[in-house]
């Protein structure tokens, strides 16, 4: 993104770049990665079309994260899986845990993958020592800055989110089953029957490195942040591995009866109902977010000292419209509020050290601090149509009188 910027000064301009490049990616990715499990060019297709479609990643690969980013690079790492330990593989899991942390999942099942297959110490360097060339880099960097390897988010939402493992797997399951997703749902259930074949012949390949991967991912979400956030943004990474598996074992559960095209054009359909339904949730969430985040942001660009100090638990866009130095109350950004993330006492103690000039942020989030005679409303936006992007319906801008 910032090379991007670099060239493409318009923001959205950049950000719909780096969209639709991880979107061809992704469908790419999973083009061949479904003609390598299957070898049917048909269903290769289709598989991309139906990644292509799907409305999450449709979402988020104009959303500015780094979600389509991270599903592609997943995707990518499994197409290059072989017999034996690669430095391709090794810079590919690299590359996927330098996008998000949990990305080092996969490294660690295909490291152990080998090590049960007995593969020779030198062919696992070649897969050590490129990942480990990419990712210490910006582990140091972490420690330096934070004191740890991981990126301040793994921690702030760690410490943040309260932990219910049994709920998380209930939910994770009504996403992949109460939604258009259910077409598929028993079919991705029943590719375990091949995986589980394969683990019992010890021949751990990319269809039971995929089922691994995808139940790794949700345990480790569920012991650490049992959260599906936003249109379950969390699990997102998986929904191409469960398109891919579920309807390549679609494909050969219904060709017994020749009607495996149709079923398909049939889940082709839905996935395109779906798409053009939630192209609305996305206007939505483009409306809400510049009505809040965005203006407050220019607001506070254009009504403010240059060297005020802001702090908010809303990081997305206000410092990037704002120009100003701004603390992350929530830890995303500033590692040192982590500790008070269940201490509003503590962190009205540490904002008056930093001398924070303006509070931003919904009331709700810091009704002690906010109640204050010190800390004075000047500005406020309100939302008056469909909230759908995780807001409230009110943020305001707090003068702090302290200092």
């Amino acid at each position: 993104m910032a090379g991007l910027y670099r060239f493409f000064p318009d923001s959205v301009l950049a950000v719909h770049i780096f969209g639709i490049v991880t979107l061809i990616a992704v469908a790419f990715a999973s083009f061949f990665l479904s003609l390598k499990l299957f070898s049917n060019f048909s269903l290769a297709i289709y598989s991309a079309i139906l990644v292509a479609l799907e409305w999450h990643i449709l979402f988020f690969s104009l959303s500015g994260m780094e979600t389509v980013l991270f599903s592609s690079l997943i995707i990518f790492t499994l197409l290059a899986l072989g017999d034996k330990p690669s430095k391709k593989v090794g810079i590919l899991c690299g590359l996927v845990t330098l996008t998000r942390p949990e990305g080092s999942i996969l490294f660690l099942l295909i490291l152990a993958n080998f090590i049960i297959k007995k593969a020779k110490s030198a062919s696992f360097l070649s897969l050590l020592i490129p990942f480990i060339i990419v990712v210490a880099p910006v582990a140091i960097f972490n420690y330096t800055i934070s004191g740890h390897i991981l990126p301040n988010t793994f921690y702030a939402k760690h410490s943040y989110y309260t932990k219910d493992f049994w709920k998380f797997i209930g939910e994770v399951f009504n996403y992949f089953t109460l939604s258009h997703f259910g077409l598929l749902m028993p079919f991705f259930i029943l590719s375990f029957w091949w995986q589980g074949k394969e683990l019992l012949q010890k021949k751990i390949g990319r269809l039971s490195m995929i089922g691994l991967y995808f139940i790794g991912f949700i345990v480790a979400y569920g012991i650490f942040l049992p959260q599906l956030y936003t249109f379950g943004r969390y699990i997102v990474p998986l929904i191409p591995a469960f398109l891919i598996l579920g309807l390549g074992v679609a494909w050969r559960v219904l060709k017994k009866w020749r009607v495996q095209e149709v079923y398909i054009l049939i889940v082709v359909a839905t996935f395109l109902y779906t798409a053009i339904k939630h192209s609305e949730t996305y206007a939505y969430c483009v409306e809400n977010i510049t009505h809040l985040t965005v203006d407050i942001g220019k607001w506070l660009n254009e009504n403010t000292e240059a060297n005020a100090v802001i702090a908010t638990h809303d990081i997305g866009a206000i410092p990037y419209f704002s120009r100003r130095y701004v603390i992350d109350t929530l830890g995303l950004g500033t590692a040192e509020t982590i500790q008070f993330l269940k201490d509003e006492d503590g962190l009205l103690l540490y904002l008056k050290k930093r001398k924070v000039d303006y509070i931003v942020g919904y009331p709700f989030v810091y009704p002690k601090i906010v109640a204050r005679p010190d800390v004075v409303p000047v500005f406020y936006k309100q939302l008056s149509g469909k909230i759908v992007a995780g807001c409230w319906h009110t943020m305001v801008v707090y003068k702090t009188l302290w200092h």
